[in-house]
């Protein structure tokens, strides 16, 4: 059975199992702490992550960045009783769990902390989480945030155009194609696993956004050596979606459908001939 197969059947099961519930619009209890913290991101060493037995070739490495906080603060403020930094974390590490558990491939994450501390200043920099990603090699960087607005549902970026920052250019039009590629995976098995409960926006370029429409590019993806894909998951600022992504029962569901997005991807890349 392939890996995408796998993950397909675990989505489908994870989503057979959610039971429907009314929206709460008025949610004011966290989500769970990870039990198992993660190791210092600088301190994780890629080969030891799913180590694979001797004479097995390990599965591709895949970057999970769960986003904010950067440069700034964002992602800290509470939004029908949840923080995007934590929920984004939540996700990660469910995902993560999920890739590594099918052999799918082994997991680096950006950062390893739920809840910012700003006595610490537990910032990791958009520059140093693509950077991340490259020193680990990674078959892809997967970017997960939480929208804010009047609008719904998820929606799937990817790097559409070439874009400056800190005196750096990119991505490489290689790069973008491979990006739209990743892109187009991770909606599909998104849109199937979870169009019937949130709104599907689609895939979109990166010069849409905010800080795209000004740069370019979003800052992670110009700095990117690897595909880069950037979910933003619900829209956070709807009572219904941050009811839904505070469940066990969403984060679960969530994450297969990232996982079966990923794993296509994954096992497409495989089969595409080398184009260099």
């Amino acid at each position: 059975m392939s890996r995408a197969v796998t993950v397909t059947l675990l989505l489908l099961a994870v989503i057979g199992c959610r039971q429907p519930s009314a929206a709460d619009p008025e949610i004011t209890t966290p989500l769970r702490k990870t039990a198992t913290p993660l190791e210092p991101v600088d301190a994780i060493v890629v080969q030891e992550i799913g180590r694979p037995a001797a004479g097995v070739t390990p599965p591709p490495v895949v970057c999970i960045d769960p986003g904010h906080p950067s440069e700034g603060n964002a992602g800290t403020t509470v939004q029908n009783g949840l923080k995007e930094i934590e929920v984004v974390y939540d996700v990660a590490v469910e995902l993560g769990a999920q890739l590594e558990r099918e052999g799918i491939a082994r997991i680096v994450m950006t950062r390893d902390f739920r809840e910012f501390d700003p006595q610490a200043d537990t910032r990791v920099t958009n520059r140093r989480r693509a950077e991340i990603a490259n020193e680990a090699g990674a078959a892809l960087l997967l970017r997960l945030h939480c929208d804010t607005g009047s609008g719904h549902g998820f929606a799937v970026y990817y790097p559409d155009r070439e874009g400056e920052k800190e005196g750096f250019t990119g991505p490489p039009e290689t790069l973008r194609v491979e990006s739209l590629r990743a892109a187009e995976a991770v909606h599909a098995a998104m849109a199937a696993g979870l169009g019937k409960t949130l709104h599907d926006g689609g895939v979109r370029g990166e010069s849409r956004t905010y800080v795209g429409s000004r740069q370019g590019a979003l800052t992670g993806s110009i700095h990117s050596q690897v595909p880069a894909v950037t979910v933003e998951m619900v829209v956070l600022s709807q009572a219904d979606e941050a009811a839904y992504i505070s469940s066990d029962d969403g984060r679960r569901e969530m994450a297969a459908a990232l996982a079966a997005g990923v794993a296509d991807y994954l096992a497409s890349a495989d089969a595409r001939p080398d184009e260099t």
